[in-house]
């Protein structure tokens, strides 16, 4: 993976990241705990992917 290819990939996990986070937000505020949970971990899963390949 070329420096390019990087960067594009760690912005599409940062935009999943942050799409996830406001998705587990509203779920919470339905009550739909579980689903949010779920978002929730798939957040914090893109942000710390994007962290991962920011390092390489």
């Amino acid at each position: 993976m070329n420096i390019d290819e990087r960067k594009d990939f760690i912005l599409f996990r940062l935009k999943e990241a942050e799409e996830s986070y406001k998705d587990a937000v509203l779920l919470f505020h339905n009550k739909s705990y579980r689903s949010s949970t779920n978002r929730a971990y798939y957040s914090m899963f893109y942000g710390v992917t994007a962290k991962r390949y920011n390092k390489k």
